[in-house]
């Protein structure tokens, strides 16, 4: 097997508020580059997956209503629409061919990326099929239910991917178990890892803070899934994610223990600062911070962060926020983590006796290609395709204008927080330049083919008119942020 792929939202090719489109995702970029004509299974997720695919709603409202939506009997109607497709959505996760006793079709067994959108760190071997059917058997179906999403939509969606086939032989597997198997059966050559970073996106998507405890004695890594369901954190202490990652590379090699593969490899992305995803808006005055992490000292930072799009007025109103010094703590946190990813893959590639931990830099490369806080004036090189571009992505909310000229963004997806197939293919590059100065056959970074990834973009390609609505009603917004806290709370 020449690739396998383990993480969480990101690196399952969630957009736009729904799991997932990981025939888009940077693993699967990386694997038609290296092994064409090697199979390599991924999911796929009808009626744009779940929660809610935002894109699917907001195109079909653009069709019916154009880019403006007029008057309370357009809303009406366009109230219904919206209600019509999310019910159907649920009907199809919960009751219908999507449902969590159904068998994914095809016979397929496994599949090459078992990557869950909200994984911490500790799910890679936490969250099995049976614990997630447990999960569900103890959920409420939301039958009927107004602007409902299927429930336990984490659960159900873990489930499809680590037990595809509904096989009673393989509800105990979690996705580490998933590279054991594989690793002794064929051999895996590069394992592809992602997570850490909903050890801290929680704060984002919430606007609060729940920490771990820093007992040394009782450490979230330590704990079932379930307990951790109900400690409910969205924060993790340095020293708790460090104990964290520790477990999860002693897992990994143990995983590679028995590979058949004898030069396998590991490529492990470390965390980028969650602050910087445009859902997070700085308003207020701004700040130059000073830091001892040199990805954090010098930046600019805001008074406040909220949800897009309010403003600093609507902060005097009550609208959640956080403050600068949260802000900062919560980036200081992650370099801090990632300090740790550096210090844990030395020790085991040292106990190793070779090389087999090879780090992306994701915290630096999102915080180049951040536009805020570097002024506008991002320091990341794209590539040439890219750059050439016209308009250039960024990392702005994704805009489109009433007259379809795409006004910002186009390297996040309309939640503000996931890649687009453009930021997917920045992802694959970065992961590609480290495999190939790791030595791994056929890894050649200028040799993506960036017209049929922005070609794939639909976001970039036909920008949706009816943005401009969509940003000026508060209420839409506030909508968006319930269903990215669905996300956030594993429900």
């Amino acid at each position: 097997m020449k690739t396998f792929t383990i993480g969480d939202s990101t690196v399952q090719g969630f957009m736009s508020l729904a799991a997932a489109r990981t025939e888009q995702c940077f693993s699967t970029l990386i694997q038609r580059m290296l092994a064409p004509d090697e199979p390599y299974t991924v999911p796929s997720w009808p009626l744009g997956g779940h929660p809610l695919d935002l894109e699917i709603v907001l195109r079909e409202l653009d069709r019916r209503f154009g880019p403006d939506i007029r008057g309370l009997v357009e809303w009406s109607r366009a109230f219904i629409d919206v209600t019509q497709y999310m019910d159907k959505v649920e009907d199809y996760y919960e009751r219908g061919p999507g449902a969590a006793n159904a068998a994914y079709p095809g016979g397929v067994q496994f599949f090459n990326n078992v990557a869950v959108r909200g994984f911490e760190v500790a799910d890679a071997w936490l969250v099995t099929p049976a614990i997630c059917r447990q999960q569900i058997a103890q959920s409420s179906p939301r039958r009927d239910d107004t602007l409902a999403v299927p429930s336990d939509s984490f659960h159900r969606t873990a489930l499809r991917v680590l037990n595809p086939s509904s096989d009673p032989a393989y509800e105990g597997r979690s996705a580490l178990d998933w590279l054991t198997v594989h690793a002794a059966a064929e051999g895996v050559e590069n394992t592809l890892l992602w997570l850490g970073a909903n050890n801290a996106l929680g704060v984002v998507l919430e606007l609060v803070a729940r920490r771990t405890p820093n007992d040394p004695n009782a450490r979230p890594s330590s704990m079932t899934h379930q307990q951790r369901l109900a400690a409910n954190y969205n924060l993790w202490h340095p020293d708790d994610f460090r104990a964290e990652y520790a477990e999860l590379l002693r897992r990994l090699t143990a995983a590679h223990a028995t590979n058949r593969y004898a030069d396998w490899k590991v490529f492990v992305g470390n965390v980028p600062f969650v602050t910087i995803a445009p859902l997070a808006k700085g308003v207020g005055p701004t700040t130059l911070a000073s830091s001892t992490f040199p990805n954090i000292d010098g930046k600019v930072y805001f008074k406040y962060y909220t949800y897009f799009p309010f403003e600093e007025k609507d902060v005097d109103e009550g609208v959640p926020k956080l403050r600068m010094h949260e802000a900062l703590q919560i980036d200081e946190f992650i370099a801090r983590y990632n300090s740790s990813i550096s210090e844990l893959v030395a020790e085991q590639n040292e106990a190793l006796g070779r090389e087999r931990y090879f780090i992306v830099d994701l915290e630096k490369i999102l915080a180049d290609l951040a536009w805020k806080r570097n002024g506008g004036s991002p320091s990341y090189p794209l590539p040439p395709y890219v750059n050439d571009l016209a308009p250039r992505p960024n990392t702005l909310f994704y805009h489109g204008r009433r007259d379809g000229y795409l006004e910002s963004g186009g390297i996040f997806s309309l939640d503000g927080v996931h890649a687009t197939p453009i930021g997917q293919g920045l992802l694959a590059r970065e992961y590609l330049k480290v495999m190939h100065a790791a030595g791994v056959a056929g890894a050649n970074p200028d040799a993506l083919s960036w017209p049929s990834i922005v070609a794939s973009d639909s976001l970039y390609q036909r920008p949706l008119r009816i943005m401009s609505e969509f940003r000026e009603n508060k209420d839409l917004i506030q909508w968006m942020v319930q269903l990215l806290q669905v996300v956030a709370s594993k429900r």
